[in-house]
């Protein structure tokens, strides 16, 4: 039986799904919605505690949520992918404690800058001009991607766990791809997360 894929188009954790789903050849049925206030089917919405965008629904289970959904398909469909391995518990925790430092350190340190984004975008369009409380944001962003450079400097190879591609790479993938492309952060002088961007980048292109 198909996936029904309920999602907000356009939303970075809809790109971050979607990929995944295409990655590992997972088949779904798209169904757009406009917003997370939206009525979601009832046998859905009794499965979550809140709403949460983007959901699923299969053979009559419902999950919101990018994480959960991939976990539980990956179990469900017993993909043998060291994508997000069902078999090497070791590499699963070590995927899911980037993961945890991707949504709690890596991305909460850009929210604030988000938030601003989201308040009043054009003052991120005026050439030159950044006013403190603007460039207080910008440092802790940049911060931010210096941490995510020593994370990839330390483990080597193209991706945060050396050679071979994980969930958590393309977690990162999307919350650095959200963050440069709304602020045109320059990662000319991150050559690390520049290697891992592409790379992750040409996957995503793939799939």
């Amino acid at each position: 039986m198909s996936v029904d894929l309920y999602y907000i188009p356009d939303s970075n954790d809809t790109q971050l799904l979607l990929s995944v789903l295409e990655y590992l050849k997972i088949e779904y049925k798209p169904i757009a919605v406009e917003s997370e206030e939206d009525k979601l089917p009832e046998e859905l919405s009794r499965y979550m505690v809140t709403p949460k965008l983007p959901a699923i629904m299969h053979e009559g289970f419902g999950v919101g949520g990018v994480k959960p959904i991939i976990r539980y398909l990956v179990q469900d469909k017993d993909i043998k992918d060291q994508f997000y391995p069902n078999d090497d518990l070791k590499k699963r925790s070590s995927i899911d404690a980037y993961i945890e430092h991707d949504q709690m350190v890596y991305r909460f340190n850009f929210i604030p800058l988000l938030k601003a984004y989201e308040k009043d975008s054009k003052i991120f369009k005026r050439d030159g001009f950044r006013s403190d409380e603007i460039q207080e944001l910008y440092d802790k962003a940049n911060t931010s991607l210096d941490v995510f450079t020593e994370i990839l400097y330390r483990n080597e190879g193209d991706f945060i766990l050396g050679d071979q591609v994980t969930l958590a790479d393309f977690c990162y993938f999307y919350t650095t791809k959200e963050v440069i492309d709304k602020f045109k952060i320059d990662l000319g002088k991150y050559e690390e997360i520049q290697r891992f961007y592409s790379s992750v980048e040409n996957l995503v292109k793939e799939s």
